[in-house]
């Protein structure tokens, strides 16, 4: 199978399970056959496989393909798998996409990164996340308010 088709049947496969499909979960173990075996990278493979735990929910797997996308430099691939765990409502995804937001402000597109990540923050805050209880702590801080400007002088000068 080439890898474009493999990538998209991949994205595909990551958005059903995210949203909970189980038929989505053992399609991504597809890639642990033998056959794809010459066509997809052992990183590949590993990511693939967490999407196949059974114990473990949708959001989490994707959460962690995520976190393993940014251990290899892929960060567009990162953040896309990364949104998709946070609106499936995953709260380290939440908190995680909105850690990222304030880092990269590109991130936040033409919205302002700070409201931005906010906005993720109180939704993973409202699940209980203490990272993101924290956060939000922060940022409602004298100290967080001059971070809160730099980010937005950083986002304004690009």
């Amino acid at each position: 199978m080439p890898l474009t088709r493999m990538r998209t049947a991949l994205e595909i496969g990551i958005r059903l399970a995210v949203s909970g499909t189980a038929v989505a979960l053992v399609m991504l173990g597809a890639g642990q056959t033998a056959a794809h075996a010459q066509t997809v990278a052992p990183a590949q493979s590993a990511v693939r496989a967490q999407f196949v735990a059974p114990a473990q929910p949708a959001g989490e797997a994707a959460y962690l393909a995520a976190m393993q996308l940014f251990d290899e430099y892929r960060d567009g691939e990162a953040r896309s798998l990364l949104a998709l765990a946070a609106e499936a409502g995953h709260a380290r995804a939440q908190t995680a996409l909105a850690m990222m937001t304030l880092y990269t402000p590109a991130w936040a597109g033409s919205e302002d990164p700070v409201q931005v990540a906010q906005r993720w923050l109180r939704r993973a805050a409202q699940q209980g996340d203490p990272s993101a209880l924290h956060m939000l702590a922060f940022l409602d801080s004298d100290r967080g308010r001059r971070y809160a400007m730099h980010v937005r002088e950083v986002s304004a000068a690009r």
